[in-house]
Formats: structure tokens, sequence, C-alpha cells
């Protein structure tokens, strides 16, 4: 379905939607490098509690 609804977008919706998700993409790389690094915690580990 994808593939037909790039033929009925123009050359600037294409472009803007490949933008987007080349956008979408750097934030996970940036965010997933900075998890990685030890600078953001990792949103899907467990909390360690104290008990």
């Amino acid at each position: 379905m994808a593939n037909v609804q790039s033929k009925t977008m123009s050359p600037y919706e294409r472009a803007m939607e490949d933008m987007a998700k080349a956008a979408a993409a750097h934030v996970k790389a940036v965010t997933d490098y900075n998890i990685m690094m030890g600078v953001l915690e990792d949103p899907a580990e467990e909390e360690e509690t104290d008990e």
C-alpha cells in the first residue's frame, strides 16, 4: 500500500516524507548512542531498587 501512496504523491511530498523518516532515524541513532555512552538512562531497563 505504501508503494501505491508514493506514486500518487508529488515529488515535493515524497521528499518531505523521506526527510521526516531520515530525521526520525537520526534522532533514534543519537538517542541510542547517548544511552550506550551512559549519558542517558535506558528507559527499557528496569529500575534497580535498594531493599
